[in-house]
């Protein structure tokens, strides 16, 4: 049997090239979600690539951040291509979670409903694909929800590990101390370069005998969206969500993740809000 024969490539190696392959992955954004985060007053990074343990499966954030707050921001960076932008649906219930937090006590969670009228709560989310110049590379779907609730769903998993782990260090923390003031409060948050739209789906009409639309609301591009994303409790898996808790039953196995574009990060952080995440 010959030896495999080893083609050297003609093309050099170039620092452009490299950059470029490593933005198509995300990897650009991510550090530039760091940098924001390190930038913003009363903020910090405690983490990157974070690891933990959810039902058996390892589940990764990209970033762990902090405030002096007390809260703990669980953090997936998500880059799509110019093309594309992501679609939130207004969701019939309005009443989400707001944070998990922890004490002495155990697991909680805060519910509120939206106090902040640039912040829609949807229900689902769907990635629309624009037309491309050519005719022949028209994708057969525009519109799918799958990258969505496939990204939300990464960061689900993600926060539950870390929550799930940190749930147990806060309790023998704090009642090793007889603390019974501390509180920890923890936050989903998904950053994407994509542009953020949202439609008012109470104010669609249908045509009932063909179920196409006939009168739809604005497209409105909003800077970012409170998406309640489904999260069951893995199999034969001892949840901390399952134990007794002040959770919402209808609510339990869903995250209220929040999504925002990148160009809003910093915004979003603001002071006030991340106060208002805290205490209310």
């Amino acid at each position: 049997m010959g030896k495999a024969i080893t083609e050297k490539s003609s093309e050099p190696l170039t620092a452009e090239k490299v950059v470029r392959a490593l933005s198509y992955h995300g990897a650009f954004l991510k550090k530039h979600v760091l940098a924001t985060i390190r930038v913003t007053p009363g903020m910090g990074i405690m983490n990157e690539e974070h690891a933990s343990d959810f039902g058996g499966r390892t589940r990764t954030s990209d970033i762990i951040a902090f405030d002096d707050n007390k809260i703990t921001y669980v953090i997936e960076c998500k880059k799509v291509s110019p093309e594309k932008s992501w679609i939130f649906l207004k969701g019939v219930d309005q009443y989400y979670r707001l944070a998990r937090r922890c004490n002495f006590l155990g697991a909680s969670s805060k519910f509120v409903r939206p106090s902040r009228p640039e912040t829609p709560v949807c229900s689902e989310g769907y990635e629309y694909r624009r037309p491309t110049t050519k005719a022949r590379d028209l994708p057969e779907k525009k519109a799918d929800q799958f990258p969505v609730f496939e990204a939300c769903g990464q960061l689900a998993g993600a926060f539950l590990g870390y929550v799930h782990d940190r749930v147990a260090e806060v309790i023998e923390w704090t009642r090793s101390r007889s603390d019974r003031d501390f509180i920890e409060s923890y936050v989903p948050v998904l950053v994407t370069n994509g542009q953020l739209f949202f439609i008012n789906a109470d104010q669609v009409q249908l045509d009932l005998d063909t179920g196409e639309v006939t009168s739809a609301p604005d497209l409105l591009e909003i800077p970012h969206v409170i998406l309640k994303q489904p999260a069951a409790s893995p199999k034969n898996f001892p949840d901390f969500r399952t134990s007794i808790s002040t959770d919402e039953r209808n609510q339990r196995f869903h995250e209220s993740i929040y999504v925002i574009n990148a160009k809003s990060l910093r915004p979003f952080f603001d002071k006030d809000r991340r106060e208002f995440l805290a205490t209310a």
